[in-house]
């Protein structure tokens, strides 16, 4: 049940009644609860320690949730909107570095790819192949050299400056 407030802040008198008679059956269920003291003692204690409770600030430097006389199913939302603000800068911030991670191996694999390529073609030069032959075989594969951001000609030439 959520509790009105007055524009003090303090519970109604209806309210005042029901708070009062459920710290009453508190003690009754608990009587060590009591240690000598009144009921209204026992309530005193009870508020100071939930204002204590609802001052007191998070840990993680997060707006404490103020679920005060909100629908059960507002709370619900809350919750999972903050987890949700919690984890998604986090996942995100994963996701980032793995797909930094992969970018860089791609273009590893590119790199390497092109060598590989680049030191057969240098062998079949060094072998006596001919170079109008490599550019023709190299054509049929310029798919492959363009999403390796090259040509035929780059791989012969470069192949040529490494034969030397």
């Amino acid at each position: 049940m959520a509790f009105k407030r007055t524009t003090d802040n303090s519970l109604t008198e209806k309210e005042a009644k029901i708070v009062d008679e459920l710290v009453r059956k508190s003690l009754d269920v608990n009587p060590e609860m009591r240690r000598g003291r009144d009921t209204q003692e026992v309530l005193d204690e009870l508020r100071g320690k939930a204002i204590a409770k609802a001052k007191a600030q998070p840990s993680n430097n997060e707006t404490p949730i103020a679920f005060s006389g909100k629908d059960p199913r507002l709370q619900t939302i809350e919750i999972f909107m903050r987890d949700k603000a919690q984890n998604y800068p986090k996942i995100i911030s994963e996701l980032e570095a793995r797909i930094e991670s992969i970018r860089k191996e791609i273009e590893q694999t590119r790199i390497g790819t092109i060598s590989e390529i680049t030191e057969l073609v240098k062998a079949m030069l060094l072998s006596g192949a001919q170079t109008q032959g490599i550019h023709s075989t190299l054509n049929a594969f310029r798919d492959l050299l363009t999403s390796l951001k090259t040509n035929e000609f780059d791989i012969v030439n470069n192949a040529g400056n490494k034969k030397r």
